[in-house]
């Protein structure tokens, strides 16, 4: 603000004389070679014809939607609304606001709706935000409605209020639900991510729907699910109609094949089903089991550290039990033992085969068909 105004208490008026201060005044205040500072007050129109400049650092500053505009046929100067703003190309505008003046879409293409609060759609169609701080790259009929949450494209895809910071790339018909916040879907095909950090990396019509925790993931496949209620840490890797189903246990897991299905409860779980068609891990109090491949293997309830490397219709039914072959049923007494059909030793290269067999019974133990050492002949107990 300048110290100085223009005028005296003495005017210059009809029938006085002008003195020099009358017009020193002004020439200081408009002078461009010895300017002074005077406040300058102009009521109505006010013309320039030549070139104006404003001294660097001087003008305020203060948060207002509205600019100065220049329109360059009269020369007039007008007060704009941000929002409105035209660069002069025939009103081809990439971007306009949307709702208000804190989001953006499309201006020239498509059917958008974004009342978000810092958020925008950056192509598409018949996209919608509701949230504040989200993104939707492109794509037809996407909703993003959970704060800071992003779709990249695709259709039909929707993030839901409860799945804030959630992430959709790209795919059809895949949903976030429940409360599946800080959740991932890469694509696919009507995947649904339910809980917390959930992620399914694509496919078709897998689902998460965990009720509580989170972070369960599927990587691929189709009709994959894991399910049931606070747990997490399962997975299924790819695969077709694989389950996984956990109460108050977790990191449960399928690594491929088709109609495998894990189901444990109450207790400490990590057991695992590599590969292979109709394999079951499924009881009460299961833990560290795996079965590796092959068709209708079963490990069943109240088993730890069991394993069936393949085979077909095998069943384990106690603890650190070991299955090589088929149609195999482990008798609940025998533990850490391991069952095969027929036992091959092949010896190296020179044909030479070790066997040995420490803590053998002395004595005939009467159970048929077990081994036993009389004096240094090896013995089958007839029972």
């Amino acid at each position: 603000m300048a110290i100085k105004t223009i005028g005296y208490s003495t005017e210059v008026s009809t029938g006085q004389i002008v003195e020099a201060p009358h017009v020193s005044q002004s020439i200081d205040a408009f002078s461009a070679a010895n300017q002074q500072d005077y406040d300058i007050s102009i009521s109505g129109s006010f013309k320039v014809t030549g070139s104006q400049f404003i001294e660097p650092d001087t003008l305020l500053t203060q948060n207002k939607h509205f600019i100065l505009s220049y329109d360059s046929d009269t020369g007039q100067i007008f007060k704009m609304n941000t929002a409105s703003i035209d660069d002069g190309d025939e009103a081809q505008e990439v971007y306009t606001t949307g709702s208000n003046n804190t989001n953006i879409i499309p201006e020239k293409f498509g059917t958008f709706d974004n009342t978000g609060t810092n958020s925008a759609i950056a192509s598409g169609d018949f996209n919608k935000i509701t949230s504040a701080c989200s993104f939707i790259g492109g794509g037809i009929r996407n909703t993003a409605s959970g704060n800071v949450s992003f779709i990249g494209g695709g259709t039909n895809n929707i993030i839901p209020t409860t799945a804030a910071c959630s992430v959709i790339v790209g795919g059809s018909s895949n949903i976030m639900c429940n409360n599946s916040s800080r959740a991932f879907i890469g694509g696919g095909f009507k995947n649904t991510a339910s809980n917390a950090c959930d992620f399914i990396g694509g496919g078709n019509s897998n689902s998460i729907t965990y009720s509580n925790y989170g972070s369960n993931t599927i990587v691929n496949g189709i009709n994959n699910t894991i399910c049931g209620q606070n747990t997490s840490g399962n997975y299924i890797l790819v695969g077709t109609n694989n389950t996984v189903s956990s109460d108050y246990v977790g990191s449960n897991g399928i690594v491929s094949g088709t109609g495998n299905t894990v189901s444990t409860n109450y207790d400490i779980a990590l057991n695992q089903i590599t590969s292979g068609q109709c394999n079951t891990i499924s009881g009460y109090n299961i833990k560290y089991s795996t079965i590796g491949g092959g068709c209708c293997n079963t490990i069943s309830a109240y088993t730890a550290n069991s394993h069936i490397m393949g085979g077909v219709c095998n069943a384990t039914n106690g603890n650190c039990q070991f299955i090589i072959g088929s149609n195999i049923i482990a008798s609940s007494s025998a533990a850490c033992t391991t069952f095969v059909n027929n036992l091959t030793v092949s010896g190296s290269a020179a044909g030479t085969s070790i066997v040995i067999m420490r803590g053998l019974p002395s004595s005939d133990p009467s159970n048929v068909d077990q081994l036993w050492n009389d004096g240094g002949t090896l013995k089958v107990s007839a029972g």
